[in-house]
């Protein structure tokens, strides 16, 4: 009597399901023991948006240049007397930015000093706007023309700060 052997094409089907089969179980094993994980996503980056606003106090006349400078005028300055004015910077990004630069330049007129209370390093937080006084003294013991300086202030990242 002759021995039938089955089907060769149900056996392959047979082997190809247990091959596949054991791979994935040895696949599913190794990721649970398995101490990494792979993760796809998009980043978005924040928004920087920091600017110098006037701020109304003092005998300073401080007025807008452009969004990192403010022009800084005295109308008839009395000999040898301290001046105060004030300026904000604004954060109205998504991160929090630092000052990295405060320039001052004179425009015209003679001051003994002129400056800030705005430090290099100075932190503004996403949403936050920080109130600065300015200082200006005039120097000489007569009577001045008008005197005008601009402040330029350079912000960046929060992280990017050197």
């Amino acid at each position: 009597m002759k021995r039938r052997r089955g089907n060769p094409a149900t056996k392959l089907i047979v082997m190809a399901a247990v091959l596949l089969l054991s791979l994935s179980l040895m696949g599913a094993g190794y990721a649970m023991w398995s101490d990494q994980i792979f993760v796809e996503g998009e980043i978005q980056m924040g928004e920087w948006n920091a600017g110098l606003e006037p701020g109304v106090c003092g005998t300073l006349q401080v007025s807008t240049v452009d969004e990192d400078t403010l022009s800084v005028y005295l109308a008839s300055p009395s000999p040898e007397t301290s001046y105060t004015g004030c300026f904000y910077i604004e954060n109205n990004g998504t991160v929090p930015v630092k000052i990295q630069d405060i320039t001052f330049n004179l425009i015209s007129g003679s001051l003994a000093y002129y400056g800030s209370d705005a430090a290099m390093g100075d932190s503004i937080y996403k949403g936050e706007s920080k109130l600065y006084n300015l200082y200006a003294e005039t120097d000489s013991a007569e009577t001045q023309p008008d005197i005008a300086f601009e402040i330029t202030i350079e912000t960046v990242l929060y992280t990017n700060y050197q």
